[in-house]
This record gives C-alpha cells, structure tokens and sequence, in this order.
C-alpha cells in the first residue's frame, strides 16, 4: 500500500523487529534529554563587549582599546576643576535663567531625563526645562529614528541652512528657544560633572530609544564618559549627520589628549557666544 502523496510504502517505517523497536525507544529518550535552550535575559546593547569596530569602510577599523586608568584620573581631576571654575563664573546666568523659568510657565526649572552613559550605565541627565509640561515626546522618536536609518528624512531647513534637528517644534517655550540658542539649558549638566556621571569634554548622552537603533559600531561612542561639549558641538552639530557625529566622536576617542581636551573647551565659548547652538 502506498501512502498518498509521499510515494512511501507503509512497511518501510514500520519496525520489523523487537530489536528495531527498541532501538527507536532508546533514540526518543535520547533526543526528550537533550538540554533545552538558555533563556537570555534582556540585556542592555551598550554593555555588550565590543572587541572590533568597523564603520562601513570608514574611519575607524583598529581594535577597541580601553582607556587607561591614567588618563581617566586625569578626566577625573580636570572635570572636578573645569565644572567648579564654570559654576563660579556662571552662577549669575544660571539664576537668571531659573527665575526666567519659573516666571514664564508651568513646571519644574529643572527637567530630569534618563540617558544612557559609559558601557551603558543610566543616569539622570539635567537641564533647564525648555518644553511645556505633558509635551508628546513621539515627534522627537520619529525624527530619532529618521536622524539615525535615514538621513534625506532628517533634514530640516532653517535660516537658508540645512540641519539636522527638529524645527518649529510646538513643544518648546518662547524662553526655552533663547535658552538653547545659547546653550544654557545645558548649564545645569555642571553637577552631573560633579556627580560623576558626566565629563566636561566627551560625545553626547543618547536617550535609551536612541541607543537600541544604534548598529554595532555606533555603541563605541558609549566606551568613555559623555560631556556637556565635544568635538561634535564644535565641529558643526546640526549641520552634520547623524553617521558624520558618530565618526567625530570615534576620533575624539581614538586620538585623545590633553591639548585636544582643552582645544574643545575653548571652541566651545566661541561656539555659544556667537549663539551658534542651532
């Protein structure tokens, strides 16, 4: 007897023997012993090791390699220093700013957000609230995800400029936009310095929706402790793309020293006093 659509005979699968059906007896036990797959637990992308980074042809190809314990003392001592001499000669603006705040609408002065740091550690980012209160934040999760898989979305124009940032956004405040123009909502990020959870100089803390679009080689920004300043912010910002940061970031990192610290620094004041914050 045939079986139907399979051209098989019936006697061949059936065993022919005691022997035949104790061998498929002892060949089910087996396979009903074989261990079962690990269940992986959610883990964040950022603390996954990375031994190798290539960027597509690009810069960056070497092999990862940690920062020094030397160097991170110094970033230590250099940021306790900078953030102290920043919050003395800053403290007029930044009381300025919080009564222009508080004066102007309703919520806290100071806005508290997640961001993700080095090798993923989470943190409360802060800044001066430029955005009304129970704003939608899905405006800036669809330009993050355009800004990051495609950049002809992404791109904005404002002042006969082509940027890459969201533009009349409904969320911000008339005081907020002056506030950013010139940088000082960032002002506040002086005691994420102190804290320890940021560094004065370094790429910019993403949010976590940010970071679980990134591919493999954007996590190496996250290898070193992120700044209120980088070579980004000095090196056009919104002007640039979101693959054109990753790459500056990557050459801070890979080309760190004392001189390119302090370099930053200074273009930085010349960046936010021409209001150049886009």
């Amino acid at each position: 007897m045939q079986m139907q659509g399979i051209g098989m005979s019936a006697s061949s699968v059936e065993p022919k023997s005691t022997n035949d059906l104790e061998a498929m007896a002892r060949a089910i036990h087996r396979m009903a012993e074989l261990p079962k797959p690990p269940i992986v637990p959610f883990l964040n992308p950022a603390s996954l090791p990375r031994t190798t980074a290539t960027t597509c042809g690009y810069l960056f190809t070497q092999r990862r390699r940690p920062v020094s314990p030397a160097r991170q003392m110094f970033k230590r001592v250099f940021d306790l220093a900078t953030a102290s001499a920043l919050f003395l000669l800053t403290w007029p603006i930044l009381l300025i700013a919080t009564i222009a705040v508080k004066l102007t609408s309703r919520g806290p002065v100071i806005f508290r957000q997640e961001r993700v740091g080095r090798n993923g550690h989470v943190f409360s980012c802060y800044k001066f609230r430029t955005m009304y209160m129970e704003n939608d934040p899905k405006y800036h999760r669809q330009f993050a995800r355009e800004w990051i898989y495609d950049t002809e979305k992404s791109k904005q124009e404002e002042k006969g400029m082509i940027i890459y940032k969201l533009t009349r956004d409904p969320r911000i405040t008339t005081v907020g936009r002056l506030l950013r123009q010139f940088s000082i909502d960032e002002l506040p990020q002086i005691f994420n310095v102190l804290k320890g959870d940021m560094s004065m100089v370094g790429p910019r803390p993403p949010l976590s929706y940010e970071v679980s679009l990134y591919r493999n080689w954007h996590l190496r920004r996250l290898d070193v402790m992120p700044g209120i300043t980088g070579l980004w912010q000095v090196s056009g910002r919104n002007l640039l793309t979101f693959e054109e940061m990753v790459r500056l970031d990557l050459q801070y990192i890979e080309n760190w020293s004392v001189w390119l610290e302090i370099k930053i620094l200074l273009k930085t004041v010349w960046v936010v006093l021409r209001g150049m914050a886009y």
